[in-house]
């Protein structure tokens, strides 16, 4: 472990200063090169494998779910020891402080070669719960709609806010997942923070701190610890450089099959670009927004690919729309508007850019097999409806369809026997005429004339000749 403050106690170094080679990380043992990121960027393969709100009422979300798997976490834990009405649940925890005030339990290691230094800065995520109420979120950082970015310092005696937590993180390795429990004096103290958090509250924090070693000196990195309503402060230069930076550590992420990591950093080159956006104006070189529309086109497009793989069909939709009304014979954008609608069972929206799609590349596989399944779902999704009908209105039948019996009969023949059964009408003498054999030697066309003949009280008459057969209408005797 690195240098920690003197109030931590030798006990837990001695009790956590000892992990595996690889810290418990699966990925670690990964390749350099990593597996490859194809998808990002839109290459000319297309190799299709496979924010919400962030309010803890958005219950379709990522971040929601994320929540509460930390509280299943935390609530599943204190069940199994006994629950909150055992006075001895908290000796399970490792001393921090020597006075046992700041209490640990490790959930992840993360990576014992990379222990948290003093003056380094760290991105994590923490969520915060007031004991014994563990079903209620009182903080975290997914609310912020960004990435936090810490910075440890030193923390001196007299420092009374959130102490604790601050003693806490000092004592972790990057990567590492942990539960806190902090003592008022530690924390609030009396006074508390009302209504959220009460006086004398004891609060529990668990504590994920990102792999990476954040470095001040990159403008990304500036970006993020920059306060959001004045980030337009930075300026376009450094806003536009940290957006290329953002995007570069979302592919390494991306190699890694870190998802979640490199959703983080295409959705922050976003806000990047958006302010880049902000700061645009008629003086600015036209080479320089070029340089921004494009960047902001890429990350969406990653973010787009990257959230895929994550199954947040929504922002994906949300996403790849934006790009194809930018440019609507962006085809991969269409593919996975596309795909978005599948996933979120809007078959009838997916169906027309499916075919669009097909249009614009159509020896394009993947378009094909994504316009079958539409097809197949909303042809089932009609017959469900119609069954669901015939279900809540059993007596109604649907009406009869008139069925032409002589609809292939064509008109040269219509128009013979329409002229043939005039003769007779006009002429009451007439009592016997051939027609044309070669018109009726189809069994329908030959029905017709007798159907038509019999209507007008005429008979048809057929005989056999040496060489052709003979058709007479005469009338009836």
């Amino acid at each position: 472990m690195g240098p920690l403050p003197a109030e931590v106690s030798e006990a837990y170094t001695e009790s956590y200063g000892q992990f595996s080679e690889d810290g418990g990380n699966s990925e670690t043992s990964q390749s350099e090169s990593g597996p490859s990121h194809q998808g990002l960027d839109w290459p000319e393969t297309m190799k299709l494998s496979w924010d919400a709100d962030h309010d803890e009422c958005d219950r379709d979300g990522k971040d929601f779910q994320q929540l509460r798997n930390v509280k299943i976490c935390l609530q599943t834990w204190i069940k199994d020891h006994g629950g909150t009405q055992n006075p001895r649940i908290w000796d399970h925890l490792e001393k921090v402080t020597a006075d046992g005030k700041v209490r640990k339990r490790v959930i992840c290691p993360g990576q014992p070669t990379t222990p948290v230094k003093e003056g380094m800065f760290i991105s994590w995520q923490y969520t915060g719960f007031v004991e014994p109420n563990f079903a209620k979120v009182i903080d975290a950082t997914r609310f912020s709609g960004r990435r936090e970015v810490f910075r440890v310092d030193h923390v001196g005696e007299n420092e009374m806010i959130q102490r604790g937590l601050r003693l806490g993180v000092a004592t972790m390795n990057l990567g590492e997942t942990a539960h806190f429990r902090i003592h008022p004096d530690y924390a609030f103290g009396g006074r508390g923070v009302p209504p959220r958090i009460p006086p004398n509250a004891f609060l529990h924090y668990l504590i994920e701190l990102r792999e990476e070693i954040v470095d001040d000196r990159r403008a990304s990195n500036t970006f993020l610890r920059q306060q959001v309503d004045i980030l337009d402060h930075l300026g376009l230069e450094t806003c536009l450089k940290a957006a290329h930076e953002f995007r570069e550590r979302g592919i390494i992420q991306f190699q890694l099959h870190k998802f979640e990591y490199a959703r983080e950093n295409f959705t922050d080159g976003i806000r990047a670009v958006e302010v880049c956006e902000q700061l645009l104006d008629s003086e600015t070189e036209e080479e320089t927004q070029a340089e921004v529309k494009d960047i902001g086109r890429l990350l969406k497009q990653n973010a787009a690919v990257t959230n895929a793989k994550l199954d947040n069909w929504k922002i994906v939709a949300s996403l790849t729309a934006a790009l194809v009304a930018d440019d609507a014979n962006n085809f991969k954008a269409l593919y996975y508007l596309a795909l978005a609608h599948f996933h979120l069972n809007n078959h009838e929206e997916g169906f027309p850019l499916a075919a669009r799609g097909i249009k614009l590349r159509p020896g394009c596989a993947e378009f094909a097999e994504l316009y079958a399944k539409l097809e197949k779902k909303i042809a089932r999704e009609k017959e469900q409806e119609s069954l669901l009908y015939r279900r809540m209105f059993p007596l109604a039948q649907p009406a009869a369809v008139k069925v032409d019996r002589w609809a292939l009969v064509g008109n040269d023949v219509r128009k013979h026997v329409a002229e043939e059964i005039a003769k007779f009408k006009t002429n009451s003498s007439l009592m016997e005429a051939p027609l044309d054999f070669s018109m009726f030697i189809d069994k329908l066309n030959l029905s017709y004339l007798e159907k038509r003949a019999k209507e007008s009280g005429l008979i048809v008459s057929v005989k056999a000749g040496k060489k052709r057969n003979t058709v007479r209408l005469s009338r009836i005797a």
